[in-house]
């Protein structure tokens, strides 16, 4: 019950009861009873939901059962309770709930003098309150509407499960990536959408964010009906309904072809170490400052140093001095030509012939082929190239 409004019949003198129709047995429960109801029929306020509200009033109960009630058309009886006549007025609120109104009267009087007799304030009050929900529900309505929209519209999966794990809410995008429509999904846990093992992992998950209330973030693979698997970056958040109950809220990105695109990356680089390793030449890439970044292991074969302590060496280490010199006006010399805005000029490959030093000493002349990489502004990022043995 609103405050307000409760605040307002507590004080009355008439007495005041809101009773809910139900199903089942019994059918009607009672949801509020103000103080000068328990003054009128002796009973502890507390004790009233506890009590069986048709056998305190049998005519007003088959009244709501028979005749039709609303706000606008109240129905109205005499109740004998506890053994003296009563007037009833009887109003709809919403939602089965009925207000009912108690006022003591000779037996000559009319239901419509009930009527007049009536508090003007509860009738005010209850305007007011019915106005007030529908247009909190209103409200509520639109902004749900609006956030189901924006959620729709996301590229990547949405979903609240409830405290039980079932599928409250889930976006159009989450539906394209299970690869089952809304009604497949709502009300249902993961048992009935997922394979057993992915349902217990994503169960085990979900009771650690609703047991210990904390965000989860991690990979996850789910395979649909078709038995494709998506791969997904799962981020799982404790939430709480308008009711106050917690519930998992899950955002998931579809990575899948992130983790394909970097399973061929890495099939390519084995491909590519492994021709690295059988050819006689050497693949190599610098930084700007001249720093290897990469370098094959065929570099072993050429001058003798494994490739990861090659990385570690500096270029006066392999290259003779006037190598380094050679190589130093040559990379000054890009440098000029892209200032100068030759940007295709620059991007040319390069052919050299260079002497490195083996690591036992000797020197081994090489011929070197290189090119520049440039990054988006148009400047020097790194060296790549290729050297063998003339």
């Amino acid at each position: 019950m609103d405050t307000s409004f409760k605040g307002v019949v507590d004080g009355l003198s008439t007495a005041v009861v809101i009773i809910r129709a139900k199903s089942g047995i019994p059918k009607f429960s009672m949801e509020y009873a103000n103080p000068a109801f328990a003054q009128l029929i002796d009973f502890p306020l507390n004790s009233f939901q506890k009590e069986d509200i048709e056998s305190m009033l049998p005519w007003t109960c088959d009244y709501i059962n028979r005749n039709i009630v609303s706000p606008e058309e109240p129905g109205f009886l005499t109740e004998i309770i506890t053994g003296t006549p009563y007037w009833i007025s009887i109003r709809l609120l919403e939602d089965n709930e009925f207000l009912i109104e108690i006022n003591y009267s000779p037996w000559h009087e009319s239901p419509q003098g009930a009527e007049h007799s009536s508090s003007e304030s509860i009738i005010s009050t209850l305007k007011k309150t019915i106005i007030n929900r529908i247009t909190k529900e209103e409200i509520l309505l639109r902004e749900n509407a609006y956030m189901h929209q924006l959620l729709d519209a996301l590229p990547l999966v949405a979903a609240i499960k409830d405290s039980n794990l079932r599928y409250r809410f889930v976006n159009k995008f989450a539906c394209q990536t299970l690869n089952l429509g809304p009604d497949d999904i709502l009300g249902q846990t993961d048992d009935l959408i997922c394979t057993p093992e992915e349902a217990d992992h994503f169960r085990s998950v979900d009771r650690i964010v609703l047991s210990e209330q904390r965000v989860l973030e991690r990979e996850d693979e789910y395979t649909d009906k078709e038995g494709k698997v998506h791969h997904l970056l799962t981020r799982k958040t404790p939430v709480y309904d308008r009711d106050g109950k917690i519930c998992v809220q899950m955002v998931a990105w579809d990575i899948t072809e992130l983790k394909q695109t970097q399973e061929l990356l890495h099939k390519i680089t084995e491909q590519f170490l492994n021709c690295a390793r059988e050819t006689a030449g050497v693949f190599w890439m610098l930084d700007i400052s001249g720093d290897l970044l990469f370098v094959s292991p065929s570099i072993e074969n050429l001058l003798g140093y494994p490739s990861d302590v090659f990385l570690q060496m500096k270029p006066t280490d392999y290259y003779t001095a006037d190598t380094v010199n050679q190589l130093r006006l040559e990379r000054e010399y890009l440098t000029t030509l892209l200032n100068n805005n030759q940007i295709q000029e620059a991007k040319h490959f390069r052919c050299l012939k260079v002497d490195m030093i083996h690591q036992n000493g000797s020197i081994i002349p090489c011929e070197m082929r290189f090119a520049i990489i440039t990054d988006a502004d148009k400047r020097i990022s790194a060296f790549q190239g290729f050297v063998f043995r003339t």
